[in-house]
């Protein structure tokens, strides 16, 4: 005798391989929607301090990288914030001070903490941490191959993962320039995406994301 319409089990073999389907889908949905968030800020930032950059030359004949003394990043900080949209910004020793109004106590993983970093917070609410070197490497007769300083960004301000590769990156400046990379550095020093928790082997997140179409 043929049978119609199917079993309990099998309907519910079916609703639950329906389920499992729907919830990788919007797994996935959610992944490249945050993955598009990043690289869209990222592009963001990265704008805006090229254009600072280049405003700056254009205002005072020289490039922020040859207007302050070794590690004085309050001034080098202040070049670039006056020409952006910030909120507040402050001078900080990330090793002995807490600035839970602008980076977050969560320091781990920045250049030279030892030394004084300019915090900002910008009004669509990323957070810049600019760290003036001046330069990293005089031997290096080509200016931009020099490191003159790190600016480090937090994507969604304090709010967590707080992990470099995933909302915490950095752009590097040399002489004239500002890079997405470590123009230094072989590939291989590229991007963990939150594996490893520190600037320098999450020095090529911010290329990664902004040539990454795929997402």
């Amino acid at each position: 005798m043929k049978k119609n319409g199917f079993t309990l089990s099998e309907v519910l073999i079916a609703l639950v391989i329906i389920g499992v389907i729907s919830t990788i889908g919007i797994s996935i949905i959610s992944v490249n929607a945050e993955y598009k968030k990043t690289r869209a800020a990222l592009a963001k930032s990265f704008s805006v301090l090229t254009q600072a950059n280049t405003n700056i030359k254009r205002d005072i004949g020289l490039y922020p990288a040859e207007c302050c003394g070794i590690n004085d990043s309050k001034c080098f900080g202040e070049l670039f914030t006056q020409r952006m949209n910030v909120m507040k910004s402050k001078l900080y020793t990330p090793d002995s001070e807490k600035t839970d109004d602008c980076w977050g106590n969560e320091t781990e993983g920045l250049s030279d903490t030892s030394e004084n970093h300019y915090c900002a917070i910008a009004a669509d609410g990323i957070i810049y941490d600019f760290d003036y070197e001046y330069p990293d490497d005089t031997s290096n007769s080509n200016p931009d191959n020099r490191i003159y300083a790190y600016i480090h960004i937090d994507i969604n301000g304090q709010r967590k993962p707080n992990r470099w590769g995933k909302d915490r990156f950095t752009f590097f400046v040399v002489y004239s320039k500002i890079y997405p990379y470590d123009p230094r550095l072989s590939s291989s020093h590229s991007c963990s995406y939150g594996k490893i928790n520190d600037y320098f082997n999450n020095s090529n997140c911010v290329q990664e994301y902004l040539l990454n179409n795929d997402n």
